[in-house]
Order: C-alpha cells, then sequence, then structure tokens
C-alpha cells in the first residue's frame, strides 16, 4: 500500500508488532474487571452495586499519581542511560517519596470521609461501602512505591534489577 511518498506501509508487520501489546492489553484489561465478576458470582446486585461505588471513588485519585508517572516513565529511561547509579538511586528514592507525600495524606483523609464522600454522591443503601474504600486505599499506600519500582525496571532493564530490588540501596 503506497503512502503517497513512494514508500509502502507493511500492515502485516504492524499486526505482528501489535500482537503482544494486544494481548497484554487483554490480560490488563481482564485484570482490572475479573473481580467484578467473582463479586458478582458470590454476592447480591446490591453488594454489586456497593462495591463497583467504592472502587470508583477509591480510583478516582489515580489523578494525583498519574502526571507523576507520565513524567518519571519519561525521565528514568534518560537517567538509567547514564549508568550513574548514585544518580538513579537519588532519583527513584525522591520520586517514590514524592509519591507517598502526596497519596497517601490524600488516601488517608479520603478514608476517613468516605462515609461523608458516599452519602454526598449516592444514597444510604451504599454507606457499607466505606470499608471497601478503608481498605483499598490503606493497601495502596502500602504498596504505591511499587509503582516507581515497576517504571524503574523497565526504564533500567534487567541489569539494574539488583541495585532496585534491595531497598537498602535507596538513601
Amino acid at each position: 500500500m503506497p503512502n503517497g511518498k513512494g514508500g509502502q506501509f507493511k500492515t502485516f508487520s504492524l499486526i505482528y508488532y501489535s500482537a503482544p501489546i494486544f494481548l497484554s492489553v487483554l490480560i490488563s484489561t481482564g485484570a482490572d474487571y475479573i473481580d467484578r465478576f467473582i463479586v458478582t458470582f458470590f454476592l447480591s446486585l446490591l453488594e454489586l452495586g456497593i462495591y463497583n461505588l467504592s472502587l470508583l471513588i477509591s480510583t478516582s485519585l489515580i489523578f494525583i499519581i498519574s502526571p507523576i508517572t507520565a513524567i518519571i516513565f519519561y525521565k528514568l529511561p534518560i537517567i538509567f542511560g547514564t549508568r550513574n547509579i548514585d544518580d538513579i538511586k537519588f532519583n527513584v528514592s525522591k520520586a517514590i517519596t514524592v509519591f507517598i507525600a502526596l497519596y497517601f495524606p490524600v488516601a488517608f483523609i479520603v478514608s476517613a470521609l468516605s462515609q461523608s464522600i458516599i452519602l454526598f454522591i449516592s444514597k444510604e443503601d451504599y454507606l457499607t461501602g466505606y470499608l471497601t474504600i478503608m481498605i483499598i486505599y490503606v493497601t495502596s499506600s502500602l504498596i504505591i512505591s511499587s509503582d516507581i519500582i515497576g517504571i524503574s525496571l523497565q526504564s533500567g532493564g534487567r541489569i539494574y534489577l539488583s541495585y532496585l530490588s534491595h531497598l537498602r540501596y535507596f538513601p
């Protein structure tokens, strides 16, 4: 298929190289929704609604870390390219600190106000969802730094796995 400049667009190559990404997105999407199918099987429709509302509130705070994640995802490969271990440790450590400093207080406040938030956006029937919100925020606050570790491992490749997998190396 000509592209107007004398070259060709290789459809087969596009499909061939996008197939692993398709599988990755399929698995990721399935992982995002499998819990709802399981909950639907074991709980009533009302309880599913409570669970979904709780998830909606819980995932709404992603806007706090999304911009930071985007910048870190762009910057860390550049830093890893220098192969300066001290610079890598410093930047990863600071990124984790910023993630925790921004996410934890907001998650704590939303957890504390979860009953009021549920009553503000829905009916009293959904009030028991505050427990799910609290569990999600407490758990995610404890593992939020894993996002930075994951980005770091993707950025640096396997050579830095030993440096990043041991927190004692961080200042």
